[in-house]
């Protein structure tokens, strides 16, 4: 039984590689390069260097250092590129471990369903507009 566990473990991490495209990144405490693995540039991460500054990319850790315990998932994050990205980021002793995983394909599917629920409510406001409008005219012919 446990091989079998095991192969779909292996299974649903190849999966989510393929479909999600896993960065992981960690950072020194002040936001520079230590250590990565997978795609940065699907996250906006071109040519990163060891001790490069990452900061300005990383403005999402502000607020975060006061909490030394905190880890955090961070969901639908703009990445600036047309990505929408997972972060989920761990405090280390003096660093920043982060995984980003690419979730545009949810974003995207998740703007629909807003776009279409407010068009149906313009409908239906404009529906309910007509239909006050037609209960007057009859008043009036009464």
């Amino acid at each position: 039984m446990e091989e079998v566990i095991a192969r779909l473990k292996n299974y649903i991490d190849k999966l989510h590689a393929h479909t999600r495209k896993p960065f992981y990144l960690l950072a020194d405490i002040d936001g520079h390069a230590l250590h990565w693995s997978g795609p940065g540039t699907q996250y906006g991460f071109d040519k990163i260097e060891r001790g490069d500054n990452l900061f300005n990319k990383l403005l999402f850790l502000v607020g975060l250092e006061e909490h030394p315990e905190i880890s955090a998932k961070l969901p639908y994050m703009d990445m600036g590129n047309g990505v929408s990205a997972e972060i989920h980021t761990v405090r280390l002793k003096n660093a920043w471990g982060m995984v980003f995983l690419d979730v545009t394909p949810e974003m995207l599917s998740r703007q629909r369903y807003q776009q279409m629920a407010h068009d149906l409510a313009l409908a239906q406001d404009k529906q309910q507009k007509l239909m006050a409008e037609l209960d007057r005219a009859n008043q009036l012919k009464s």
